[in-house]
């Protein structure tokens, strides 16, 4: 019971402070040192891992990353009703929600054959070419 109190009475606040104009000079010191054409991906998963997925994409977006990715369906969902409109990649696609996928111009990471069979099954059904 001791032991409970003195845990109990533990309080630990974490804050997160990041500075924008240094997250996007580092993505410009690390695209510079890219070839040209190589495209640059942001994961912004986990609502950004809690600094806000909208205004940490809001920000990639227009600081010119080619995409980001999510892990779920539902993430990049939320993005694209915020407004953003760049490529989003699922990287833990659901079959179960690849319609949802192809309603909001998420892209799911097809990463076996039997994912590849269920997309294009589904995207067939919903008339949807050239994805």
């Amino acid at each position: 019971e001791k032991i409970d109190m003195l845990l109990e009475q533990q309080v630990h606040q974490t804050v997160l402070s990041i500075n924008l104009s240094s997250l996007t000079h580092n993505q410009n010191v690390f695209r510079s040192k890219l070839k040209p054409g190589v495209k640059v991906m942001a994961m912004v998963k986990a609502f950004s891992y809690g600094s806000g997925s909208y205004e940490m994409a809001h920000l990639l977006q227009y600081s010119g990353v080619d995409y980001l990715s999510v892990a779920y369906t539902d993430e990049g969902i939320i993005l694209r009703r915020a407004g953003i409109t760049m490529p989003i990649m699922v990287m833990s696609p659901d079959a179960s929600s690849f319609d949802r996928m192809i309603a909001w111009k998420l892209e799911p990471e097809i990463y076996n054959v039997r994912s590849l069979e269920l997309f294009t099954s589904i995207a067939q059904t919903l008339q949807v070419k050239n994805y």
